[in-house]
């Protein structure tokens, strides 16, 4: 793998809790100290944030966008079910220099 921390929807809804809830600071520095967002944990966050955190479309929309100048190619599922993806992409920088 690539040494990136992968986010659990957990991370994302506690980032958006707000300031009462002391996982809300802890969640938004893991974020910002980088890492990788899947897709699935983004629909995750959005089906949370709607239903249990009751945030209006225009938050979560907000949200979204906040995440993808971190994150703007987060990762599909079907990339995560093959084992071989990091390591290919790793080995394909190594040949490139990079």
């Amino acid at each position: 793998m690539n040494g990136k921390p992968f986010f659990d929807s957990n991370i994302l809804i506690y980032a958006h809790t707000g300031n009462e809830d002391p996982r809300s600071a802890v969640a938004q520095q893991l974020i910002e100290s980088g890492g990788i967002i899947g897709v699935q944990q983004l629909n995750e966050f959005v089906s949370a944030a709607r239903r249990k955190l009751r945030r209006s479309w225009n938050e979560i929309l907000t949200a979204l966008e906040d995440l993808r100048v971190l994150y703007p190619s987060p990762i599909p599922l079907t990339i995560l079910l093959n084992p071989g993806f990091f390591a290919r992409r790793d080995d394909s920088h190594a040949a490139l220099g990079s």
